[in-house]
């Protein structure tokens, strides 16, 4: 049977209170100047919600049907616990607005419409037309950083193919990949390329990687490997180079100050035209948690990078991977974003399921002065 799960904010958020943060998140040096366009993004406290407990990563992407597609790892999915439905991988459909929305699962997970037919993880999803691709990678931890294949869906969600061989090998520096997001299945995009972020793990489980690589392929040859280019640098008037061959692949972002603890994800805000990125980091090398989060701008796809926000302990956290900004949540005036992310372990923010909390981007002024909204305002921790 058809179940829908109606998220009720308050009754979720109000229960077990146990402190509020006025403020905390300690400034690290950015790896980039600041945004010439943002000044700084305030994230509100009192619109976080957590759901499917157990349940992590929540790329996702908008689909041609107007909704949010998107997938899961280790839980039973919305309306899930760790235990309860439980899936290596799985795929949910999001339908509303972030304060008010109904969710299915649609292939695995807690009371699931189809059944999950491989496991698995995944980080980034994307809807060309009405067919949805998704990134995927064998196992949990290092091992879905060690090849890459590519699984379609021609009926929204309900089953999934593979490719029949892998895309990418972690030696090549292309691990854990995510897709560029524009408007509704891809519409508004800039032109007729799909483009893809991935973290460079060429030194293996052991390393710490700070570089991103790019890619791109033209939408009709998605799904053929050979047609695909990876990004070199710019020239001296500031054009992308290209290439055929990954072994000559340049990094399209890099953050020395911390490892890059997961893929980044990017947006385009057409209202701003600008590409948000979204990504956690960690100034700790000893230790697997992130408490990092860094979000950049840029007028390509491949930059320049500048910066909009980069704190060291995003509201306190110290276990936080994966964040994305939903594209069909981004306000009509381009202002406001709902972060989506994940975390584990015991955490007070990031915990390991679905959450999501509103952002408020400001602009700067026709002087350039910066107005920071730093500090985040009525955080509650559960």
């Amino acid at each position: 049977m058809k179940t829908y799960y109606k998220i009720i904010l308050m009754a979720l958020i109000v229960p077990s209170l146990v402190a509020v943060f006025l403020s905390g998140s300690t400034e690290a040096s950015p790896p980039y100047p600041p945004s010439p366009v943002i000044s700084g993004i305030t994230f509100d406290g009192s619109t976080l919600l957590r759901l499917a407990p157990g349940s992590d990563n929540w790329a996702s992407t908008w689909a041609q049907d107007g909704n949010m597609y998107a997938t899961w790892g280790d839980g039973g999915g919305m309306g899930g616990t760790n235990q309860d439905g439980r899936v290596s991988l799985g795929v949910a459909r999001i339908v509303g607005s972030p304060e008010n929305f109904t969710s299915q699962n649609i292939w695995g997970g807690k009371n699931g419409l189809n059944e999950a037919t491989f496991g698995g993880k995944s980080v980034g999803m994307l809807s060309l037309g009405s067919v949805l691709y998704m990134w995927h990678g064998l196992g949990s931890n290092w091992t879905p950083w060690e090849e890459t294949w590519l699984a379609k869906s021609t009926d929204m969600g309900a089953t999934w193919q593979l490719s029949g061989t892998s895309f990418f090998k972690y030696t090549d520096g292309f691990s854990k990949p995510t897709f560029l997001n524009f408007g509704p299945g891809y519409s508004g995009a800039r032109d007729n390329y799909v483009y893809i972020y991935a973290p460079d793990g060429s030194g293996g489980s052991s390393a710490l990687p700070t570089r991103v690589s790019m890619a791109r392929v033209l939408k009709d040859k998605i799904e053929n490997r050979s047609a695909y280019e990876f990004f070199q640098g710019l020239d001296g008037n500031g054009n992308a180079m290209w290439t055929s061959d990954i072994s000559q692949d340049g990094a399209v972002f890099t953050d020395t100050n911390g490892k890059l603890m997961d893929s980044p994800s990017v947006v385009y805000n057409p209202v701003l035209k600008r590409y948000l990125m979204c990504k956690t980091h960690d100034s700790r090398p000893s230790e697997i948690a992130a408490g990092g989060l860094g979000v950049f701008d840029a007028p390509e796809p491949w930059g320049p990078w500048t910066t909009v926000n980069y704190t060291d302990d995003w509201m306190g956290s110290d276990n936080m991977y994966f964040c994305q900004f939903p594209a069909n949540w981004i306000s009509p005036d381009g202002l406001s974003v709902w972060m989506v992310f994940s975390g584990y372990g015991e955490d007070a923010i990031a915990k390991d399921a679905y959450q999501h909390i509103k952002g408020v981007m400001t602009l700067r002024t026709p002087s350039g002065d910066a107005i920071p909204p730093n500090s985040p305002v009525g955080l509650i921790v559960k």
